[in-house]
């Protein structure tokens, strides 16, 4: 909700595709370079980013099947984006589930209508 913030989800594309949060755009990490980064996010470098994996839902269930937290996609993620020059870099802080009403879960059954 902050102004001008957007909200990465850096997933595989197909997870993305099953399901999202409301809103978040997709840049999977495997496909970070320079020009795809200033693509996705613009080019304001300092604008806050919020990124988001599976270890930020609760479900357990696919397409956010847990990790382990060392894992976690947030983690290279967040290196990646500082390492490019994106230095507001933020992970969503809390724990929820995809059915919290408050993210707006998008998946791939809302989509096909």
């Amino acid at each position: 909700r902050s102004k001008g913030a957007i909200l990465l989800d850096a997933r595989s594309s197909a997870d993305f595709t099953r399901g999202h949060i409301s809103g978040a755009v997709n840049l999977p990490f495997s496909e970070f370079t320079q020009a795809r980064l200033a693509e996705v996010l613009g080019p304001d470098r300092d604008r806050a980013i919020y990124i988001y994996c599976n270890n930020n839902f609760s479900d357990n269930v696919a397409p956010v099947v847990t990790k382990r937290v060392q894992l976690a996609l947030n983690i290279p993620t967040f290196i990646n984006l500082v390492g490019y020059g994106y230095g507001n870099v933020w992970e969503l802080a809390e724990v929820v589930s995809i059915r919290d009403p408050r993210i707006g879960w998008v998946s791939a059954s809302d989509q096909s209508g």
